[in-house]
């Protein structure tokens, strides 16, 4: 799979575009924020203008009210941005595989119940339901995990329904009706088939939760209390009409880290989808045919 994965343009062009953000924003770390005067003055001494600055030679996407560089800060929140992402991405996929595997291997008179249960998850938008338990559970910590859990129910049941059908699949079945535990039969035939799929969990997860990010931004609601950028999508969307380079810059980097994660995803799909790959025949090599002995003996009439 890393084979085809390193052939797979759309996986390698999403890989360089997330790479080149995430090396940017770390390198900026420590690093003094480029920094205008918040006013500027003509030749009489008189203030022309005032901070925030428009784009400019200087400052290719403006300034923000404090004369900071626009492009610089939001490269700075990159960072921060994917970290987020990764935490709940791994927690939900950590918690739904291992509720997944069991829903999958043991649930047989109870799927019923758990899929009427399930089955509203998938038509609710998750923005509605972060919307209606963040106004309900306020703070750091029961943000994090209103946003972990939202999406636990429908992730556990694609897993389970994955188990449950590989478990039919003819090359199991033998193994069932000799007797094979659920652990050997997870170890030896479920996780080489699972771990693939995971990745590509993983990766779908990372796009939810940062699309779910920009829609809590553009209802001013962020998650944490750092400078990333749903931060600066929050406190600059009231100024689309007037100063539009401030939500612009944080909406195209956030738009360039969507797009790179979604090539990413689209690069593991078609892996996953595409027909393995023909192994070459053996050479079988056959010795040359041996000579005739001469005899070394008459026969006697």
């Amino acid at each position: 799979m890393i084979r085809r994965l390193i052939r797979n343009p759309r996986f390698i062009l999403g890989f360089i575009v997330l790479a080149c953000l995430l090396i940017s924003s770390f390198a900026l770390t420590n690093m003094t924020v480029p920094k205008a005067n918040e006013l500027q003055y003509g030749s009489n001494h008189e203030v022309t203008a005032v901070a925030p600055f428009p784009p400019s030679a200087q400052h290719w996407f403006g300034t923000n009210d404090q004369g900071e560089d626009e492009l610089f800060l939001v490269i700075q929140g990159v960072k921060y941005t994917i970290g987020y992402a990764l935490a709940v991405a791994i927690c939900r996929l950590l918690i739904s595989t291992a509720l997944g595997i069991l829903y999958g291997l043991y649930a047989k008179k109870s799927r019923r119940l758990f899929q009427a249960f399930i089955r509203p998850f998938r038509f609710i938008p998750a923005v509605l339901l972060a919307l209606i338990f963040l106004t309900l559970l306020p703070g750091i910590w029961l943000s994090l995990l209103v946003t972990i859990f939202i999406a636990v129910p429908v992730l556990t049941e694609i897993i389970g329904e994955d188990v449950r059908h590989q478990l039919q699949q003819e090359h199991i079945i033998p193994s069932k009706l000799m007797g094979a535990s659920r652990f050997h039969l997870l170890r030896k035939h479920l996780w080489p088939f699972l771990a693939p799929r995971l990745t590509l969990h993983f990766l779908q997860q990372i796009a939810q939760v940062l699309l779910l990010m920009l829609h809590l931004g553009i209802l001013e609601i962020t998650l944490f209390q750092t400078y990333d950028l749903t931060y600066y999508i929050s406190n600059f969307y009231t100024k689309l009409m007037t100063t539009t380079w401030e939500i612009y810059t944080p909406v195209l980097v956030f738009f360039l880290l969507l797009c790179s994660f979604q090539l990413l995803v689209k690069g593991v799909e078609s892996v996953l989808s595409a027909p393995p790959l023909e192994k070459r025949p053996l050479k079988v090599t056959t010795p040359p045919a041996a000579q005739p002995v001469p005899l070394s003996f008459k026969f006697m009439k």
